[in-house]
């Protein structure tokens, strides 16, 4: 993306969210009323699923064998040098 010689991006700011005594006393509460103000602001429908559950609809069969369809990215620590 950095390599790209123009990036298009678009800022969405929105009135600063104040929390009531109820949502100060029940955190869940206060997150899911700010996912919805932000879900109607952006237009955007809320998913309901972990990352568990996401990384297990990202495996596809493909030729009788499953497969990821996202990268997995594996870490190199460089050893010693001969």
């Amino acid at each position: 993306m950095m390599c790209q010689f123009v990036n298009v991006l678009d800022v969405m700011v929105l009135p600063v969210y104040r929390p009531s005594a109820d949502e100060i006393d029940h955190p869940e509460l206060f997150a899911a009323n700010v996912r919805a103000v932000y879900l109607e602001a952006s237009g955007m429908r809320a998913a309901e699923q972990s990352q568990r559950e996401f990384l297990a609809l990202t495996k596809v069969k493909e030729n009788g064998r499953l497969i990821w369809t996202t990268p997995i990215v594996k870490r190199h620590r460089p050893g010693p040098r001969p």
